[in-house]
Formats: C-alpha cells, structure tokens, sequence
C-alpha cells in the first residue's frame, strides 16, 4: 500500500455491472478493500507483467500483464490480459487505470 497516494484513483472504464464488480475505488481503503477481495474471489491469482513502457517524464507508465486465475466459485479458469496506464505524484500511483476483456471475467463467473 505504501506504493499509493493517500488518494489514489483506480479505474475500469470498460467493466461490465452485471459481473457485480466495482468500475471505480477512491483512496487507499477501498483498495485495500480490493486487494482483500481477491483471494476470497480466486483459488489462485498470479499476475505475469509483459512489459512496462515509461514515459519520457517518468510521470506515467503503461503496463502489460496477465492474469491466470482460478474461481473459487465456479472453478472456471480466468485468464486475461490487461493494459494499465499509472500517474505517479511525488514518487506514489495517485491513478491507476486498468483495461481488460469483462467478456472474459464474466465468462468465468457463471455457473
């Protein structure tokens, strides 16, 4: 946690409501709500990055990474591929916008 702004902003402007998953987190509490969740959610979570690309003001960067996790729920795989653009602030993430397939979380989530 010690790597966010008090007021860190994460995003997931392409999420689908009806997978019940939240779309935005304001502040260090609702993502450690986040970070919580994710072990309750999946039996296993490992995340593989791809690639990083850092901007020329080392202000921002952007990320590629997968996933290869397994639902508790469902037992179902889930497997997708994300693209995250990061906004630093005095050396912390104060933004953190993540892309991904919800067609692919969705999926892996029903029954």
């Amino acid at each position: 946690m010690e790597l966010f702004s008090e007021d860190v902003e994460m995003r997931l402007p392409f999420q689908d409501p009806s997978t019940g998953f939240w779309s935005e987190i304001d502040g260090r509490k609702g993502l450690r709500q986040l970070f919580a969740s994710i072990p309750r959610l999946f039996a296993t979570h490992p995340l593989h990055l791809d690639s990083v690309i850092r901007s020329a003001d080392s202000r921002s960067l952007v990320a590629r990474y997968r996933g290869d996790f397994t639902v508790r729920k469902t037992g179902k795989p889930y497997q997708n591929t994300y693209i995250a653009v990061f906004e630093f602030d005095d050396d912390k993430i104060r933004s953190w916008t993540e892309f991904h397939n919800p067609q692919i979380l969705g999926e892996s989530l029903r029954p």
